[in-house]
């Protein structure tokens, strides 16, 4: 049979700490704003040892914990993320609505909480007044020091709820003994072990309730909360005070305006929180019954808002389109508010004037309908301070007059719908005039839907333009690839065409054939090739080397046999018997010099001297080149043009391809890992292709190194 204490550690192990309802309500306020900060989270969490003791113990474990990680709140806070905290926060809120403890008679929350952190902040201003260097970890350690009461508590409710009210002193410890085997500052520092707080807390928690001649020859921190303890029990003045007080270098007229402070600071706190700490007539278990039942009754209203907001945020990311949507924002208005005939005003919002969305189906009737903001009104207000408004016989104003006239309403309310600061338009619709006060208490709820309609508006919008803009641009991207696909298969259809003439004139003179019929053969594949590119455009090696030198020869042999190139046009062709196998495909490389070649007798329409030649080897960041060139001797590119080459530009040439060839030769001399450049003058043009080299072996050419 397990020891008792054994077993009181097994359940510690999952034990849910319970929280003080009213640092879960404002805590949930704080993570619906965007305005609050990690820094006025950490302030409000520092004021409970249970959700303290859950914020660090998530922050230390496996998934986030870092060695060496200083032990701050806030750091711990930082390191969980604002949706994380939501979550936690949540879970937390979830766990205490349904938890007995909270709703128990018998158990005080508030006292427990006040005794906590009254030794944080004892701590605190102890540690500063001592020299030690982290306040921080003392204010910490003060307020888990009875961590592992409230854990008892959690764990053994029906067991340890009588004692959990009693003093803290060292008859409970003798209570917990005796039926537990484990007392609570053994519980809380095996705790603080568990959650990686280092052994320092560890011990600042267990030693507590030592005799005073146990703690001499601790650590500062040690020190630091046993004096914190002992002056949050006793008068400032107390024989047990002073004796801590020695530990700790301090003397007496340090000690009374630490403890007042104390006392003021939690005051603040408690005021903060609405917490009533102050004894009156009734009994303050009385009081704090009633407090604790008005504050659990609100956290599971919140609780009630949060699971509603998460659902119809969920419903409004479903749709897809915004007439959806717009008709869902109505709906859920109508099912959570009791808001009937819900019209959404869109916001026109350089014009501040509010349009009614004919899309809807039960607001075409209204068609037409606008709301001038500059005339003012509750509704003009409602959008200006980002407030809802409620509006009935009683108090509407001229504006409002034809809205209530048009909806048949007694009354009704209007939410504003408003995100990151912008008003997209407004929800409006009837409401009972009976039913106003409800929505008045609720009126954050009513924020955070209008919040949620927004956002869920410019989400969808933007995911609207941004498939425009898409389909926008696949279809320019399609066009562009059209005309590419136009431009390069016209080149071999136009060679094609000019040899067809010249056969024509062979069969009429009944001269025999020769090359042509391989010719042709040779541009329709060349054809078939050029579409299979742009269906697959992964470039493919050859198993055969390409000779460049070869390419040169029957381009230009090609270019005077079809007519390509007029009689005005000579062409002049060089080869490098040393530079010549290249590893890519040799259609490209024809291509490429075709379209360079193309340009160059378009250039020089009254005649003139076309190069093509391969210049050699080249080495580039020791990798070896083909050097391959065109040039012609027109009148050059215009600067304009030729700071934009190789892109799809307007040129002088007529046509609906013009402009694309150069750009096909930058897409093909990408497709070969090769370079281009080009030089041009009032004398002419010169391009450059880089080809990279073939390999004996028939893979690319390694790197070469300088002898």
């Amino acid at each position: 049979m397990p020891h008792a204490g054994q077993d009181i550690r097994k359940r510690l192990l999952v034990v849910r700490l319970p929280p003080l309802p009213h640092i879960l309500l404002k805590l949930i306020e704080y993570c619906r704003t965007e305005r609050v900060g990690i820094a006025e989270i950490a302030e409000l969490v520092s004021k409970d040892p249970a959700v303290a003791a859950k914020i660090l113990g998530v922050a230390n474990s496996s998934a986030y914990y870092r060695p060496g990680q200083k032990i701050r709140l806030e750091q711990s806070l930082m390191t969980l993320g604002t949706d994380m905290i939501r979550t936690l926060v949540i879970s937390e809120s979830v766990f205490q609505t349904l938890s007995h403890l909270t709703t128990s008679a018998s158990v005080n929350l508030c006292k427990f909480w006040q005794h906590s952190l009254t030794n944080a902040v004892l701590a605190r201003d102890v540690a500063r007044k001592t020299g030690y260097p982290n306040i921080d970890e003392a204010y910490l350690c003060g307020l888990l020091h009875d961590v592992g009461r409230i854990a008892f508590l959690a764990v053994s409710p029906n067991k340890y709820a009588p004692y959990f009210m009693a003093d803290d002193d060292n008859e409970l410890c003798a209570l917990e003994q005796k039926e537990l085997q484990i007392t609570h500052q053994e519980a809380g520092a095996w705790m603080a072990d568990r959650w990686k707080l280092g052994q320092n807390v560890a011990d600042s928690i267990l030693y507590h309730h030592e005799p005073v001649t146990r703690i001499e020859k601790t650590s500062l921190l040690v020190r630091v909360v046993y004096l914190s303890h002992v002056l949050s029990c006793h008068s400032w003045d107390a024989p047990e005070v002073m004796d801590a007080a020695r530990l700790c270098s301090l003397i007496p007229d340090d000690l009374k305006p630490i403890q007042d402070g104390a006392a003021q600071k939690v005051h603040e706190a408690a005021e903060f929180l609405g917490i009533d700490l102050e004894p009156g007539a009734d009994s303050v278990l009385e009081k704090t019954r009633t407090q604790s039942s008005s504050v659990q009754r609100k956290l599971k209203d919140e609780l009630h808002h949060v699971v509603q907001a998460s659902e119809t945020e969920r419903n409004f990311s479903k749709q897809t389109s915004e007439t959806g949507l717009l008709r869902t924002i109505a709906q859920s208005a109508n099912i959570l508010f009791d808001i009937s005939d819900a019209i959404i005003l869109m916001l026109d919002a350089p014009n501040q004037v509010l349009n009614i969305n004919p899309n809807l189906e039960h607001q075409q009737q209204w068609a037409g309908f606008s709301l001038r903001l500059k005339r003012g009104g509750e509704i003009a207000a409602s959008v200006a301070e980002k407030r809802p408004v409620f509006i009935n016989q009683s108090n509407h104003s001229t504006p409002e007059e034809p809205l209530m006239k048009l909806l048949h309403a007694d009354a009704i309310a209007s939410i504003p719908l408003i995100t990151e600061g912008e008003c997209v338009g407004v929800l409006t619709g009837k409401v009972l005039p009976m039913k106003i006060p409800e929505l008045q208490n609720g009126v954050r709820f009513l924020q955070v839907f209008g919040a949620q309609a927004a956002s869920a508006l410019l989400g969808l919008r933007r995911k609207q333009e941004e498939m425009r803009t898409l389909t926008a641009n696949a279809v320019d991207e399609f066009k562009l690839s059209s005309r590419k696909i136009a431009h390069e298969a016209n080149n071999p259809l136009t060679v094609i065409r000019n040899y067809l003439t010249v056969l024509n004139e062979k069969l009429r003179k009944q001269q025999p054939i020769g090359s042509e019929i391989t010719i042709l053969n040779e541009e329709i594949e060349r054809v078939s090739k050029i579409i299979r590119k742009f269906v697959d455009p992964q470039p493919t090696l050859n198993q055969e080397p390409a000779n460049v030198n070869q390419i040169i020869d029957d381009i230009s042999r090609m270019l005077r046999e079809s007519g390509f190139a007029p009689p005005s046009i000579k062409i002049t062709t060089k080869s490098n018997p040393h530079a010549s196998a290249t590893e890519y495909d040799d259609g490209k490389i024809w291509q490429i010099l075709l379209n360079l070649l193309k340009n160059a007798i378009e250039a020089m329409p009254n005649g003139g001297d076309v190069l093509i030649a391969n210049q050699g080897h080249v080495n580039l960041n020791g990798r070896l080149y083909i050097n391959l060139a065109v040039k012609d001797t027109g009148s050059g590119i215009p600067s304009d043009v030729l700071e934009k080459m190789f892109m799809p530009v307007s040129s002088k040439k007529g046509g609906e391809h013009q402009g694309l060839g150069l750009a096909i030769v930058q897409d093909l001399v990408k497709d070969i890992n090769g370079f281009i450049n080009c030089r041009s003058s009032s004398n002419g043009t010169s391009f450059e292709i880089l080809v990279p080299v073939r390999s004996e072996k028939g893979n690319p050419a390694p790197p070469v190194t300088a002898s």
